[in-house]
C-alpha cells in the first residue's frame, strides 16, 4: 500500500487538521456531522495508514522536515481517490473530486521546494515575548545567519540550525521575571484593607443624594444673577465715590492741633464751673 508522507510540520501547522475538517464536509452521512475519531481515522486510511495514531506516529519519525524526494501529488489522487471510494461506497468519479479539495498539495510531501525554515524557527518560538529582545549580552546574529544559510536546504543543515539557536533558550531564561521583581509585583497588589478602605470612601447613595439636592436649581440662579449690580447701579456707586478735590476739602476742615489746644483751653474749668454756680440767683 503507497503511503503518503507526513511530517510533524503537517500537523503542528494545522495542514493535518484542515484536510480532516475539509473531508468531514464531504462525508455522505450529511446533514448529521459525523464524530471526529471516524473523520480521522478515514483521513489516515486514505492516505495509506491503518488509523489516525498510526499517522502521527509516522509524523513523528519522519521529524519536523520532509527530506526525500518532492512527490507529485496528480500521481496520488488516483489510488486515495479508489480508497474513499471503497470506504464511503460512492463512484470513484465522486471520491476524486472529494480528493482533489482536501488541500493536500499543502502536505510538506508535495511541495515543489523544501519549506522555509524560517517557517519552523517562528513556529518554535511563538510563545517567545513579542517585540524587540533587550539586550542582554546574547547575540541572535548566529542565529540568523543559520536561518539565511538554511532556508531551502535539506533536514541535514538543521543540527547546525539548532547549534546555532541554543543562546536562545539563554535569552528566554534572562527574561523571566526574578523572585525579587515577583516579589514586588505582589507587594504591590492592594490588599484585602486597603479595598475595604478604597470601598468605604465610595460615596453612598445618600450622601450623593445630598450632593444631587445641595445644586443650586434654576430659580435660585435666576435669583443670584437678578441680585447682580447692574451697569447703571455700578456707574452710581462710582459716581458717589468722594473726589480727590472733597478729599482734600475733608482733610482741610480737619481742627489743627492748635485749634484743638484753644477749644480744650476755653473749656471752662472746675473753680469757674464753682463760681458761676454760686451766682446763680437762689430760690426760695
Amino acid at each position: 500500500m503507497v503511503r503518503i508522507p507526513v511530517t510533524l510540520a503537517d500537523f503542528d501547522s494545522g495542514r493535518i487538521k484542515s484536510s480532516v475538517s475539509k473531508l468531514s464536509k464531504h462525508h455522505p452521512d450529511q446533514p448529521l456531522k459525523p464524530k471526529l475519531s471516524v473523520v480521522q481515522r478515514t483521513f489516515a486510511q486514505i492516505l495509506g495508514y491503518g488509523g489516525f495514531e498510526d499517522l502521527r506516529s509516522q509524523a513523528k519519525q519522519n521529524g519536523a522536515i520532509y527530506t526525500g524526494q518532492s512527490l507529485a501529488i496528480g500521481q496520488f489522487i488516483a489510488p486515495i481517490s479508489r480508497r474513499l471510494s471503497r470506504h464511503w461506497n460512492v463512484s470513484v468519479e465522486k471520491a476524486e473530486g472529494v480528493a482533489a479539495e482536501l488541500g493536500l498539495m499543502h502536505l510538506d510531501a508535495f511541495r515543489p521546494t523544501a519549506r522555509p525554515v524560517q517557517q519552523l524557527l517562528l513556529r518554535e518560538d511563538r510563545v517567545s515575548p513579542s517585540g524587540q529582545l533587550p539586550s542582554i549580552g546574547v547575540s541572535t546574529r548566529p542565529i540568523f545567519d543559520a536561518v539565511r544559510q538554511a532556508t531551502g536546504m535539506p533536514v541535514a543543515h538543521m543540527a547546525a540550525l539548532r547549534e546555532a539557536m541554543r543562546p536562545m533558550d539563554a535569552l528566554r531564561e534572562a527574561m523571566k521575571p526574578s523572585a525579587q521583581m515577583l516579589a514586588i509585583q505582589e507587594a504591590m497588589k492592594p490588599t484585602a484593607q486597603m479595598l475595604a478602605i478604597q470601598e468605604a470612601m465610595k460615596p453612598t447613595a445618600q450622601m450623593l443624594a445630598i450632593q444631587e439636592a445641595m445644586k443650586p436649581t434654576a430659580q435660585m440662579l435666576a435669583i443670584q444673577e437678578a441680585m447682580k449690580p447692574s451697569a447703571q447701579m455700578l456707574a452710581i456707586q462710582e459716581a458717589m465715590k468722594p473726589t480727590a478735590q472733597m478729599l482734600a476739602i475733608q482733610e482741610a476742615m480737619k481742627p489743627t492741633a492748635q485749634m484743638l489746644a484753644i477749644q480744650e483751653a476755653m473749656k471752662p474749668s472746675a473753680q469757674m464751673l464753682a463760681i458761676l454756680d454760686a451766682l446763680k440767683p437762689k430760690t426760695h
